[in-house]
């Protein structure tokens, strides 16, 4: 085993300029239309619609048309929004409790009544997202992410609620409609998450999910794409944005373990009398926290999330009548002879199949997100994932690997994200993204680059003791 780094760096900029007549599905905000009329059914142009994020305060004030049309793009996901038609022709009308969907836009269509008319005001509850998923794609708002399990805290377990979603293997491959995990487009915040290299099965740039889960705010995945902005993949589109603060602090802290301590004792190989039962050594703890809130008030806010994951590999193979799950041909005796000799005749370090590697995890998020004024807003984004874990640690019925043969895979992701809407007129917006990625691939032998890889042969089997440089 060689000692290997991969290294890619992306910078992307873009600039997406959009008119009133034409509106485009954005992949980190939302967007609101609809058309405004009088009594008669005639347009109300003129009127003032005043959209209003209720957490965070901020607002855009756009006017309608000749026609009563109006557009307003680069809007907050989520909500609730509250809607003010002000009219100085005919009676303001007000919408509450409004959400907005991920790369949607949100339609509004209103009459206005007369002035002199008697007022009637009808309320009702909000629509639960998951029952508007008539289509192949589906969008899953905060609260459905928070309620739906996930054991491997992965986006892939919030996905799979759509139906041609579907987690295959050891739950790491999402498969949409049948088609190749690897040829799906990961984003979060705009930000690519596919992988890079093709080194992982689960389609990330790094050995988990490279997001935590409690930082993301909505995410939505759309089978078949059709639009000109997408491309560079065949697959599904999985688009994310992470979680912004608002005018009032919030938080979360959470704690999550495992151990062979909370499952039941295991039975002696049966097709080896003599062998004793398996040790288990299993402990998996998961720990994070999030929190948000205002800076300024209305104006500027913060968001940072944090995650770490620790959890030991299970010894993966052992020689025969030893306590591994899984045995080799070759006798704990004969290994015992070859880490003897390596060690008083060679001087050196073959390692031991005993072992169990810590896999570990870390994810950081941090967000700004400034209201700079009604028309334009500023989003500003830091991930950092840096992971590591011990790989040729398997073996074979016919190979026994010591440690010397393993080696260190470690995964490094950090990414930085502004965007930038504007809202210039009634009928002109425009939406700059400036994004730079950094993935950092890397593979060290666990005990260094000492001598050659070494076969011995034992008759049955094959015992690896060290790599190739």
């Amino acid at each position: 085993m060689f000692n290997s780094t991969f290294k890619r760096t992306a910078l992307a900029a873009a600039l997406a300029a959009v008119f009133s007549g034409t509106v485009y599905a954005q992949d980190t905000a939302s967007a609101m239309r609809g058309s405004v009329v009088g009594p008669q059914g005639n347009g109300a142009g003129g009127t003032e619609v005043v959209i209003r994020h209720v957490p965070s305060g901020s607002t855009v004030t756009v006017t309608t048309d000749e026609d009563g049309n109006f557009v307003a793009n680069g809007l907050r996901v989520g909500g609730p929004y509250q809607v003010v038609l002000d009219s100085d022709v005919y009676r303001d009308a007000a919408y509450q409790d409004i959400y907005l969907q991920l790369g949607s836009t949100y339609r509004l269509n209103a009459q206005l009544e007369a002035d002199e008319m008697e007022r009637l005001q009808v309320s009702g509850s909000a629509i639960n997202y998951a029952s508007l998923n008539r289509g192949s794609g589906s969008s899953f708002g905060e609260e459905q992410i928070e309620k739906q399990p996930t054991y491997g805290r992965d986006l892939k377990d919030v996905l799979r609620l759509n139906p041609l979603a579907t987690q295959i293997g050891d739950g790491s491959e999402l498969t949409v409609a049948g088609n190749n995990p690897k040829y799906n487009s990961i984003t979060v915040d705009g930000i690519g998450q596919n992988d890079d290299f093709g080194l992982n099965n689960n389609g990330y740039p790094t050995q988990r999910s490279p997001i935590s889960i409690d930082a993301i705010e909505q995410v939505s995945i759309d089978v078949v794409p059709f639009s000109v902005k997408d491309s560079n993949f065949t697959g599904a589109k999985i688009n994310a944005v992470t979680k912004s603060g608002t005018n009032e602090f919030k938080g979360s802290v959470f704690y999550q373990y495992a151990s062979d301590s909370l499952a039941g004792d295991p039975e002696p190989n049966r097709y080896y009398p003599d062998s004793t039962a398996p040790e288990l050594d299993y402990e998996e703890k998961t720990k994070g926290f999030g929190l948000g809130g205002p800076i300024i008030e209305d104006t500027l806010f913060f968001y940072v999330n944090y995650e770490k994951t620790e959890e030991p590999q299970p010894v993966a193979r052992g020689p025969e009548g030893s306590t591994a799950s899984n045995f080799a041909n070759v006798s704990a005796s004969d290994v015992q002879t070859i880490q003897d000799i390596a060690r008083e005749v060679y001087q050196v370090e073959p390692g031991d199949w005993n072992i169990n590697p810590v896999e570990e995890d870390e994810k950081v998020l941090a967000k700004i997100d400034w209201n700079i004024n009604n028309d334009h807003r500023l989003a500003v984004t830091y991930q950092s994932t840096e992971g590591q874990q011990t790989r040729n640690n398997g073996g074979s019925t016919g190979t026994l690997t010591l440690s010397s043969n393993w080696y260190s895979n470690t995964q490094e992701l950090k990414a930085y994200s502004a965007q930038l809407y504007s809202n210039w007129t009634s009928d002109f917006s425009t939406e700059i993204k400036l994004s730079k990625k950094e993935v950092d691939n890397g593979r060290v032998p666990l005990l260094g680059k000492n001598y050659g890889q070494a076969r011995i042969e034992t008759g049955e089997a094959a015992v690896y003791r060290s790599r190739l440089f």
